[in-house]
């Protein structure tokens, strides 16, 4: 094993060259060259994208404590820059902007992020994540696009028989720091689909400005069994398709039971009650 010797901090690219490996590897005898990389930093850059506001932070390695006034770079996998600026005192830069995935490549969607701080230089990508990923945590996992829309189904009641309607109201909401707001595309229909088969049905939707519609289905007599799912149907900008995106907002169940055949009544005085020593009471039951 040789040591070599890297006193300056920076991203060091080495090369070794090696006659054995060349004569062991290639197919003429001749010396092979290996190339490796070296960080030699003092600085540790953490980055926690969010769907609104993202941060930046900086430790040190020796001390573990927070690195003031670091100037922080990002770019994207071109080499654009994206953010700038530098580190507060407690070591941290909030990115008040999305970072969303217009303008990146699409082979390599990960951000760079530079962290120097006099001669010392570090940096971190967005996909350097592997064991702290956020579905780990329970935490959404999509893209930032996808996360801000929640779309929810209200019912009349969660269990029916074949032969009744289903009453339901739709809302569709974008989500933001600034808590829930109108979408700019609304939802043109609705997709009621039997889990386990494929039987779907699709019926239009008229949405209002704040999002919301109402609607009904009759259950067929010879409807299937089991949970039914309620997604929203959204316009498609490709004209070969009728829809574009899918949202879930729902599911009901479709069973057969019977109603309780027992039913039981607590009657009360007509009159106003003040300050008896007892109430009398008419019970029933049927």
């Amino acid at each position: 094993m040789l040591g070599i010797p890297l006193p300056e901090p920076g991203f060091h690219v080495v090369e070794l060259e090696s006659e054995r490996l060349g004569a062991a590897l290639l197919a003429q005898p001749k010396p092979m060259y290996v190339r490796a990389g070296a960080l030699v930093t003092n600085l540790a850059v953490h980055l926690k994208m969010g769907r609104d506001v993202s941060a930046v932070w900086v430790t040190s390695l020796d001390a573990g404590k927070p690195v003031a006034e670091a100037a922080i770079r990002i770019s994207d996998c071109a080499g654009n820059q994206v953010w700038v600026g530098k580190t507060d005192q407690s070591g941290v830069a909030l990115i008040r902007q999305s970072l969303s995935r217009e303008g990146r490549c699409e082979d390599m969607a990960a951000y760079f992020v530079s962290a120097r701080k006099g001669d010392d230089l570090s940096f971190t990508q967005s996909d350097w994540q592997k064991g702290i990923e956020p579905w780990r945590f329970n935490l959404p996992s999509s893209d930032a696009t996808e996360i801000n829309l929640v779309a929810h189904t209200v019912f009349d009641r969660p269990l029916f028989r074949a032969g009744e309607t289903v009453s339901m109201k739709h809302f569709v909401r974008s989500e933001g720091m600034a808590g829930f707001t109108p979408v700019a595309v609304l939802p043109v229909g609705v997709r009621i689909s039997h889990v386990g088969s494929d039987a779907d049905v699709d019926m239009p939707l008229n949405f209002d400005r704040r999002g919301s519609a109402a609607g009904t289905w009759k259950i067929p007599s010879d409807a299937k069994l089991g949970e039914y799912a309620v997604s929203l149907l959204f316009p498609s900008d490709n004209k070969r398709e009728r829809y574009g995106r899918i949202a879930g907002s729902g599911s009901f169940r479709v069973s057969e039971f019977r109603l309780p055949l027992m039913q039981g009544a607590v009657t009360p005085p007509k009159a106003p009650q003040v300050a008896p020593r007892d109430v009398p009471l008419s019970l029933s039951l049927g």
